[in-house]
């Protein structure tokens, strides 16, 4: 089998299939697991808006401005009783159907790599390559499911935020939507940098990570610990290779280190506490205070909304960003899903005229007599063209 370069570059067309891909799979497994959690994420923006920005920009013009206390009082019970609703509808969606759902979705996806597995040649497992990337796709399926959920919530949520506070934004102060967008500029270019570093390490961690866990497996085998007691040099040996795969993954993370630590400050404060703490808190101010362009209640929805924005932007920034990580990974499902087999194996062969059955009974087998016996009374029959097969402990 020939080695496959990690590569970490994809075109937007190529995010765009992978995650669709994934998507299409948890809808056909669960039409309503898919509707419900879309519905729910909207929902829960619009009572959030109506809530946080103009509920409580609402009151405090109130306050300012002196409504009379029982418009106040009636706009507070219509929003208290709107929010209670949508309550009831998480309850049902997220605590009922979407449970009840979820385990549906993973089963079926996982069916499908175990139905692709029984296609496997003895040539895929000579390659220790090959058998890497095999297990990183079957132990990544639930974990991109969980990613594809959220990626689908963030989704719906950020467009929610970004219509309802952008409106709410235009109509207060168009100004404030050019701070929102440069934070949305810059965090967009770093967390792609810092997303496909994270990959890219977890490719250089994973063969090293494989080797120390299959060192870890091998002493807890019953039939290991025999053969470590009677071969003292054995336990040298696993010690040595497991403190060296160890020392390669911490070598993995060493070597990017730097690298990462600047992605992340850049992405998570530069990028946007700078932005929303320092220059348009300031701005807000100036506002206010020099021009007299807005009021003190305006200015604290404002800055209090500004997150709630930039968070509708992060549907740009971090939402794509996510799903190309995503992509590398589903990719990796897809190339198990298409791999064909080196040797094919033709249904319906009927055996040689001349061939045997093979029968074994009670038969023993021990590498030495003190050794207490490996194998006892073991009784075997194969009739011509039947296929058995023996599997281990450690799965060999």
């Amino acid at each position: 089998m020939k080695k496959k370069k990690n590569n970490t570059k994809q075109s937007a067309a190529m995010v765009w299939r992978n995650n669709w891909f994934l998507l299409k799979l948890m809808f056909s497994a669960s039409p309503s697991f898919i509707i419900f959690m879309v519905l729910d994420s909207i929902r829960n923006q619009v009572s959030i808006f109506f809530e946080h920005t103009y509920g409580i920009g609402y009151v405090l013009e109130a306050a300012e401005f002196h409504y009379p206390f029982v418009r106040v009082a009636r706009f507070l019970l219509i929003l208290a009783a709107c929010i209670t609703l949508g309550m009831v509808f998480t309850v049902m969606a997220g605590d009922y159907i979407q449970e009840k759902e979820r385990p549906k979705v993973r089963e079926k996806i996982k069916m499908l790599l175990y139905e692709k597995t029984k296609e496997l040649d003895l040539a895929c497992y000579d390659s220790p390559e090959y058998y890497n990337e095999m297990v990183l796709a079957i132990s990544e399926v639930d974990k991109q499911i969980d990613r594809c959920e959220t990626f689908l919530r963030n989704t719906a949520s950020g467009i929610t935020v970004f219509i309802s506070t952008g409106i709410y934004f235009l109509i207060r102060d168009r100004f404030s939507i050019v701070f929102a967008a440069v934070s949305f500029i810059m965090a967009f270019a770093f967390n792609q940098l810092y997303n496909k570093l994270s990959f890219q390490i977890r490719m250089e961690r994973n063969p090293h990570e494989r080797k120390r866990e299959y060192v870890k497996r091998v002493f807890y085998l019953n039939d290991y610990a025999k053969e470590i007691r009677l071969n003292p040099e054995i336990p040298d040996i696993l010690f040595h290779t497991f403190e060296q795969a160890n020392d390669e993954v911490y070598n993995v993370e060493k070597r990017h280190a730097t690298k990462r630590f600047f992605l992340g400050v850049m992405r998570r404060y530069v990028s946007n506490d700078f932005f929303s703490d320092v220059l348009y808190i300031s701005y807000l101010v100036f506002q206010a205070v020099m021009r007299g362009a807005l009021s003190f209640s305006g200015v604290a929805i404002l800055y209090n909304s500004f997150g709630r924005l930039k968070r509708g932007m992060s549907i740009f920034t971090d939402v794509y960003p996510f799903a190309c990580e995503s992509s590398l990974y589903v990719q990796k499902i897809r190339d198990f899903l298409a791999y064909e087999p080196e040797i094919q194996s033709e249904e319906g062969i009927e055996p040689t005229k001349g061939a045997k059955e093979m029968e074994i009974d009670r038969v023993s087998f021990d590498y030495n007599k003190d050794a207490g016996g490996l194998l006892k009374n073991i009784s075997l029959h194969i009739a011509p063209g039947e296929k058995i097969a023996l599997v281990g402990y450690n799965g060999a």
